[in-house]
């Protein structure tokens, strides 16, 4: 006789993967021991009942009560009592046991759920943080390069002065209704999905400088976008040097080839 089921995920159990619990299966030990209890206490029921049976058969044909020997004769009812109540408390104790499993595991599988949740979430905010991470770098490495264009090209003090101010209002932070907005010319050119290069040369035109890509050959982005062989690129044909060292020149091109994404 067994009156506990087995305990799933689906039924509000421990998860597959749930940690080991020594307590748990010591518990569904005892269950199955109390089942095949259960089953042998119900045996002896039916037993108790056979001979008690075959006593009334005997003195109804005999028509002699003491046709039964008091040697052999048993009292069944007491007999009959003591087997169904050790059975009547398996059953208890039985139902008892599976109610604190079921618990149990349910705790168990509740907080290794939330464990699990947290280490999603976690991991979750890893690859967020390392992706805004890298947009900035991005960005950085995009407003550096223009500065560096515009010290190049424009030695005069007040010259620099007006074009780093007017990179400036180019890349200001914009808030509207709480949220950040990226600098629109920066959109313009495909934003966090554009290339850095054409990011450089947009902002470059708009004012009115023209970049010098021999200068950038060993940042991460330019090696980057050799690696990939980046469409538009001017990096497109050159060779990555081992261990990220930079890039060389592609022996098809011999040399930096000058490049406007924008016309």
């Amino acid at each position: 006789m067994n009156t506990h089921s087995t305990i799933t995920a689906d039924a509000g159990g421990a998860a597959p993967d749930a940690p080991y619990d020594p307590e748990g299966e010591r518990t569904e030990r005892h269950l199955f021991m109390l089942s095949r209890l259960g089953e042998i206490g119900m045996e002896l029921a039916e037993t108790v009942a056979v001979q008690a049976r075959v006593e009334r058969d005997v003195i109804a044909r005999s028509g002699d009560p003491g046709a039964v020997t008091p040697a052999v004769r048993v009292d069944f009812a007491s007999a009959f009592a003591k087997v169904s109540r050790a059975v009547r408390m398996g059953i208890m104790l039985e139902d008892k046991l599976a109610k604190a499993l079921r618990l149990r595991q349910a705790g168990i599988a509740e907080r290794h759920q939330a464990d699990r949740r947290a280490r999603q979430e976690a991991e979750q905010a890893r690859d967020e943080r390392a992706m805004e991470d890298r947009i900035d770098r991005r960005q950085d490495a995009i407003i550096d390069a223009v500065r560096e264009v515009i010290r190049a090209e424009r030695p005069e003090r007040l010259e620099q002065e007006r074009l780093m101010e007017s990179l400036d209002r180019l890349w200001a932070v914009d808030f509207e209704d709480g949220f950040f907005t990226r600098p629109e010319l920066y959109v313009k050119t495909g934003g966090d999905e554009a290339l850095v290069s054409d990011q450089i040369a947009a902002h470059c035109k708009a004012l009115g400088l023209k970049p010098d890509w021999g200068l950038w050959k060993q940042t991460f982005w330019a090696v980057e976008e050799a690696g990939d062989g980046a469409a538009g690129s001017p990096y497109a044909h050159e060779t990555p040097l081992p261990n990220g060292e930079g890039t060389t020149p592609h022996p098809q091109d011999g040399r930096m080839r000058d490049y406007d994404p924008s016309g």
